[in-house]
């Protein structure tokens, strides 16, 4: 599977059909870089579409949350195993909602320990139709025996709050911003979490560690190839293979108008996630 530099991948990621099925059998991880893509699907235009698409992927209930004055989107999804998913929608391109809420990022008081970005607090708990609070009953009435939180970008921000809330799901995350200061990530510490961040990508460096903003643990390096490394890197090792990433970018011949100008935006996209943890990406 070719790496994705175009921009309907990266700013459209809905307009893409959804991969084989079998692809992810027996690949959780993989399975959630798929669901965190066809979170971007939109309800209810999209509805048939991602029913059929999810149905596929093994979820026996489906359930479908959002709240139009925040612009979040979640679906809580079940599968035959019992085993429960919920993935949050990433920013949507050209949203002004989403925009005010990346930029929002003011640290503010996180009831459960340390402070978090405002933005992605206030699209989590927001009081037009709180998704926090729909998500909660949704657990309480469905009481899965194990719960995974994921999502991609804004999505994956907005799973790690959720994950925050419930310390028992696992926290599987593709291309997250940082959500919190120190004393929140030290909240996740022993925790599963899968944090992949894709080489260049930009999303994962913002907002800046000088405003206090520091990662969760659980790092999965996915290298310029594609591959994810066997174990954390060095920041020197992540910067040697960054620039060479950037390097071989730039020299590649890309219609400007197709594609992305650079790999820091491109490395973003959520298919190239997909990809890499499913250890078939090419190009």
């Amino acid at each position: 599977m070719r790496y994705d530099s175009s921009r309907d991948a990266l700013y459209r990621p809905q307009l893409l059909d959804p991969l084989d099925p079998a692809l992810f059998a027996g690949k959780d991880d993989a399975r959630c870089a798929e669901l965190s893509r066809l979170a971007y699907y939109a309800f209810p235009p999209d509805e048939a579409r991602l029913d059929a698409a999810l149905a596929a992927l093994g979820f026996v209930s489906r359930s479908y949350f959002e709240d139009r004055q925040s612009n979040t989107q979640a679906m809580a999804l079940i599968d035959a195993a019992g085993q429960a998913v919920i993935a949050f929608r990433g920013t949507q391109a050209g949203h002004p909602v989403d925009a005010i809420t990346d930029m929002s990022f003011r640290p503010v008081d996180w009831g459960r320990g340390g402070k978090v970005h405002l933005g992605f607090r206030s699209a989590y708990d927001s009081p037009s139709f709180n998704i926090r609070a729909a998500l909660a009953g949704w657990l309480a009435d469905h009481r899965p025996g194990r719960l995974i939180a994921t999502g991609h970008s804004l999505g994956a921000a907005l799973a790690t709050l959720l994950a925050s809330d419930h310390p028992a799901a696992e926290l599987v995350t593709f291309g997250s911003p940082a959500v919190g200061n120190a004393a929140f990530a030290a909240l996740f510490t022993g925790r599963a979490v899968r944090r992949y961040c894709n080489c260049c990508d930009i999303v994962v460096r913002v907002p800046p560690p000088l405003a206090g903003f520091r990662h969760t643990p659980g790092l999965r390096y996915i290298d310029r190839s594609g591959r994810i490394a066997a174990s954390e890197p060095t920041p020197a090792a992540i910067a040697a293979d960054t620039a060479l990433a950037q390097t071989r970018y730039l020299q590649r011949a890309l219609n400007p108008i197709a594609n992305v100008a650079n790999r820091a935006l491109a490395d973003h996209a959520p298919v190239n996630y997909v990809s890499a943890v499913l250890g078939i990406r090419t190009g």
